[in-house]
């Protein structure tokens, strides 16, 4: 079986039971990406455990090689929601759902398989939280560009570094030691496609491992016949058309409910208050590229939307729910921000400190969507557009550890 190709590993992972990669030690070795599991997390996790594999193959070809797992960090039934990712792997990689492993995957192998213990390379996070700091028992590895939070200091590789995304550290390492480039070229479209959308098509916090890796995929897409929505004038590779086709994909949300629009990009945590760690509140943050006028508008009004946040609160058991908004507004062409918050009515006391901390920061400005804000509902246009979740999320640590 082909093994020089994405698709080709997964394929060779699927054919085998769960055992086979278990070892003597009853240890399984996976790679998962953050919570969120947007464009760059999943392409993150497929990319670093295809080129796991391929080193060591190089290392020793023979059947003794145990591969990394490619874990996508959500449930099964979320994936539908990114369509972004269902995009590239169903039309660039004839990739099915039934080739991939979801959150659900994990706990079904620590059922089946008595006192197994989970070794994970995270890649685009450096910390685990949730589910995950239950169901994985050792980090082994990191590769991220979020902040760097000082954990796993032992681990090996531990790359932390400020880029547009994720994928072009992992790319830079792995090709430094991988030789045989042909095969790695198949993930490229994925990888080019990841660092696309997180720069905004290299508009956008572009940093220098990002221009490094983007050399390399360039001279290998110029040099070989990756066909890859191409030019039909010139038959070469058309990056604008490419960067296009994957936004339109990820800004697709049509049919989907308020819920659905939440969890499509979404992150939980669990933040202490004050420098103690008696008390704690969980907050979860979805994102969309759309405004919340537009959301009021296609879900019948704000009152609809407010409620329907509340029930995704008490679903999760979350003390606050956020909802950032990114777009580019028609009017004046400018790129926006905003910034929805819905409370529990047990900390509107905190939740008002916590606004109040991150309004400098952050530039908050009540919206003029209404005339005031409803209890425990709170809406803002944010003016520091250069601050995303990656961003965001520091900052309300911080915040709430001073209080």
């Amino acid at each position: 079986m082909s093994v020089n190709t994405l698709r080709g590993f997964l394929e060779l992972l699927k054919s085998k039971p769960i055992k086979s990669f278990v070892t003597p030690l009853t240890r399984l070795s996976i790679v998962c990406g953050n919570e969120s599991a947007d464009f760059d997390s999943v392409s993150s996790a497929l990319s670093y455990a295809y080129f796991d594999y391929l080193y060591k193959l190089e290392l020793d070809n023979n059947s003794l090689i145990i591969p990394l797992l490619p874990v996508i960090n959500i449930p099964r039934d979320d994936l539908k929601l990114r369509k972004d990712i269902t995009f590239m792997l169903e039309r660039e990689y004839s990739i099915s759902e039934d080739l991939l492993y979801f959150h659900e995957d994990l706990i079904k192998w620590r059922e089946e398989i008595h006192d197994l213990k989970i070794n994970a390379v995270i890649v685009d996070h450096n910390e685990l939280v949730n589910e995950s700091k239950k169901l994985i028992d050792s980090v082994v590895g990191i590769i991220d560009h979020h902040e760097d939070l000082g954990l796993y200091k032992e681990v090996t590789p531990r790359i932390i570094k400020v880029t547009g995304s994720c994928t072009s550290l992992i790319y830079n390492y792995w090709n430094d030691m991988i030789k045989d480039k042909i095969a790695m070229k198949d993930m490229i479209k994925f990888m080019y496609g990841a660092v696309l959308l997180d720069t905004s098509n290299f508009k956008h916090k572009v940093e220098e491992p990002d221009r490094e890796a983007l050399k390399s995929y360039q001279t290998e897409l110029e040099s070989s016949n990756i066909n890859i929505l191409s030019n039909n004038d010139t038959n070469s590779f058309d990056q604008e058309k490419f960067f296009k086709s994957l936004k339109k994909a990820k800004k697709d949300i049509k049919g989907l409910s308020v819920r659905d629009i939440i969890r499509k990009d979404y992150k939980q945590f669990e933040f202490n208050v004050g420098s103690s760690n008696d008390r704690s509140v969980a907050i979860g943050i979805g994102s969309m590229v759309k405004s919340l006028k537009w959301l009021y508008k296609e879900y019948n009004g704000v009152e609809t939307f407010r409620e329907e946040c509340e029930k995704f609160r008490e679903e999760f058991n979350l003390d606050v729910v956020i909802v950032m908004s990114s777009f580019n507004d028609k009017q004046n062409g400018t790129f926006m921000r905003e910034m929805a918050l819905v409370s529990s009515p047990e900390i509107s006391e905190l939740i008002l400190k916590l606004i109040k901390g991150m309004a400098p920061i952050l530039q908050l400005t009540p919206h003029n969507y209404h005339d005031e804000h409803t209890a425990h509902c709170y809406e803002f246009k944010q003016l520091n557009v250069e601050a995303s979740r990656k961003q965001v999320v520091p900052c309300i640590k911080r915040v709430l550890e001073q209080l």
